[in-house]
């Protein structure tokens, strides 16, 4: 039973933390290409997204690599 049990809790850490590092289903892909659109075309965080809790780390990275697009575009527009 024990063994069991402990095997269940392995794999349920292993999927938590697995959904951390890399976005792999398309709800989260979805919440990463979200947040890039939010930073280059609307300039500001939906708070929606920031309230789901197994999603808003990707909407997170998604958000801070468009705010990077963004910046790079103004330095080209600068020179």
């Amino acid at each position: 039973m024990y063994r069991k049990f402990r095997w269940l809790v392995v794999l349920m850490i292993k999927k938590i933390f697995g959904q951390w590092l890399e976005p792999t289903s398309t709800k989260q892909y979805q919440f990463y290409r979200d947040g890039i659109t939010d930073a280059l075309i609307h300039g500001r965080r939906d708070e929606k997204k920031l309230d789901e809790f197994l999603f808003s780390h990707f909407y997170k990275r998604g958000y801070d690599f468009g705010m990077w697009l963004w910046n790079e575009q103004q330095e080209d527009k600068d020179e």
